[in-house]
């Protein structure tokens, strides 16, 4: 397996898990979109429309041959989550991020943009690869969906020890 198939799986696997994660947060989600797009007509439309595209992104990227309308899918994410940054700075306001819904909580600003540039980078190697997945050992594949799930842990972990972290001093 390439690095680039594993890149692959780790962003397909990163938008299923933000996808699901916030449908089972959904509430919290509609809350925050509702902080950024401040439009009662759009909120619904738009909380489920990112979860949408997200997860659609993810399980196209685990198809040959539509994994590049994935990529696609994932730049637009990409500008939709640097909209959101920028939206939550211009009204000076801490809004919770619910990158993976309720599971880690987190306000967007500096760190979020952290996180959208390596999705960023992970998304342009992945524009110009033609590395196909078919040609994988299913076995390979599933270790590094597991793996990627088990980095996304480890994330969230880090991530709760360091809030309880500031929290406790």
């Amino acid at each position: 397996m390439t690095l680039v198939i594993y890149f692959r799986v780790f962003l397909a696997v990163i938008m299923i898990s933000s996808g699901i994660l916030k449908l089972f947060s959904l509430k919290s989600f509609k809350v925050t979109v509702s902080k950024l797009i401040q439009s009662r007509k759009l909120i619904s439309f738009g909380t489920y429309l990112i979860i949408l595209l997200e997860l659609l992104c993810g399980i196209l990227l685990f198809l040959d041959n539509l994994s590049s309308y994935g990529v696609y899918i994932s730049f637009l994410l990409i500008s939709s989550y640097l909209w959101a940054v920028w939206r939550a700075t211009a009204l000076k306001s801490k809004i919770t991020c619910n990158c993976f819904g309720d599971w880690v909580p987190e306000e967007l600003g500096k760190s979020t943009l952290y996180r959208i540039f390596a999705l960023t980078i992970l998304s342009i190697v992945l524009l110009f690869s033609t590395a196909s997945l078919n040609l994988v050992d299913p076995y390979e594949v599933l270790l590094s969906v597991l793996l990627s799930v088990s980095f996304i842990c480890l994330y969230a972990v880090s991530n709760s020890f360091l809030k309880f972290n500031k929290i406790s001093k």
